[in-house]
């Protein structure tokens, strides 16, 4: 056969080999990928409520419209608001942050800083929790909040 006249392409072979190597290379990488989301999401909401808070704290340390502000916390939500406690809150104020599905919370429920000082009414910890990583945000009684993001509690 003339050499002009042959077909050059891939072979049913080849493309086969190259999809199942695609393939499980893509299985080794899915798995990492989730993870490595399920983590930005949990550090990202992290640092969305550190940042609420220190907002809040700094609202009341400089005497916003004469009031004490706080921050309320729930399983869906996290809400910034104007007053002496939520229940006695100025709706009008609010700033309310969504929780994403697969995020836990637990530990303090509501802080309120009080105006001038900018100390907070109790002091404590919020932990946030998405499969075997937690990330803490501690409020101590002289103000200062601080954030230990992704501490593991078991296989990553």
């Amino acid at each position: 056969m003339n050499p002009i006249f042959m077909k050059r392409g891939f072979t049913l072979v080849e493309i086969s080999l190259v999809i199942a190597l695609f393939l499980i290379l893509l299985s080794f990488a899915v798995p990492y990928g989730l993870r490595f989301f399920k983590v930005e999401r949990l550090d990202g909401i992290s640092r969305d409520l550190l940042e609420t808070l220190r907002l809040t704290q700094s609202q009341a340390a400089s005497q916003n419209l004469d009031s004490n502000y706080g921050v309320s916390i729930n399983s869906s939500a996290f809400t910034s608001f104007k007053g002496n406690s939520y229940a006695s809150r100025d709706a009008d104020y609010d700033q309310e942050f969504a929780i994403p599905n697969g995020i836990e919370i637990s530990g303090l429920s509501e802080v309120v800083f009080y105006k001038l000082t900018g100390l907070p009414n109790q002091s404590g910890e919020i932990r946030l929790s998405s499969g075997a990583r937690i990330s803490a945000i501690t409020i101590n009684s002289q103000g200062t909040i601080s954030l230990e993001l992704s501490v593991s509690l078991g296989n990553p």
